[in-house]
């Protein structure tokens, strides 16, 4: 219930916000879905994903963060790009790496890479729902590769 109070609240913010954002953080998306789509129990898994100022080919930097219950957390930064599909609707793929901790999945070792494609719909000029497809997995740099797929919806909010 907090979650979805926080939604309403960035996007009753956003509504109102200048049209220009002037600082480098320019959306926040939260998400909820499932993780382990592969394993014998899938797993519920939230997040939070922070997008900043586009810069060379319009790629945004990321720095997000996931928990999947019961316990385990990924910290992640990398780069996503959006590709307009007519006037409301876009894709974002966008790639990652960053640290996995917790006991609920093995995935062979702390350092993961992360890849994920989002494709959305803006229900209003600062506000998108979209469903994200991810991957995670270390690149065999470890013994162990499980890897694990998410799926998750999500709403972002322009700032």
């Amino acid at each position: 219930m907090s979650l979805a109070l926080v939604a309403l609240l960035l996007a009753r913010q956003s509504e109102c916000a200048n049209p220009e954002p002037a600082g480098l953080l320019q959306q926040v998306a939260l998400y909820g879905g499932v993780f382990g789509l592969r394993a014998d129990d899938l797993e519920q898994e939230v997040g939070a994903e922070f997008r900043f100022r586009k810069f060379w080919w319009e790629l945004e930097p990321i720095v997000g963060i996931e928990h999947v219950s019961p316990t385990s957390t990924y910290l992640y930064a990398g780069l996503r790009r959006e590709f307009e599909l007519g006037e409301k609707w876009f894709a974002a793929p966008s790639m990652a790496a960053g640290l996995w901790e917790g006991g609920s999945a093995d995935l062979g070792g702390p350092l993961e890479f992360r890849s994920a494609l989002e494709v959305g719909y803006r229900i209003s000029p600062r506000v998108r729902l979209s469903l994200t497809a991810s991957h995670i997995s270390n690149g065999s740099i470890y013994e162990v590769n499980t890897g694990s797929e998410s799926v998750l919806l999500g709403i972002s909010f322009d700032l």
